[in-house]
């Protein structure tokens, strides 16, 4: 089991280093969800944020 800081990392007390990777992470995680999306699912992820398909 691993042992959890004293104090969590948030993105004030981050480093660089630490923001990138979490960065880096996050843009991993979204891209291989919009990979498993079927395009009526992608269709309605755009209209939620409102944008256009054509442009996106």
């Amino acid at each position: 089991m691993d042992e959890r800081p004293e104090h969590p990392v948030t993105m004030v007390t981050a480093t660089d280093e630490e923001r990138a990777l979490a960065r880096e992470h996050f843009r991993r995680n979204v891209s291989e969800a919009e990979s498993r999306m079927t395009p009526e699912k992608r269709a309605k992820a755009l209209a939620i944020f409102g944008i256009d398909a054509s442009t996106a």
